[in-house]
């Protein structure tokens, strides 16, 4: 199952690892600091 999960959010989602929020998918990807959580 481990070895499952890794390949996936680094296939999909690559640019959320690099923000550093893995609770904020979009917002961080739209273009907001990691910093702030806003909607």
């Amino acid at each position: 199952m481990s070895r499952r999960a890794p390949p996936r959010v680094v296939d999909q989602p690559p640019r959320r690892v690099r923000a550093g929020s893995d609770s904020e998918p979009e917002p961080l990807t739209a273009g907001a600091p990691a910093g702030r959580s806003t909607p």
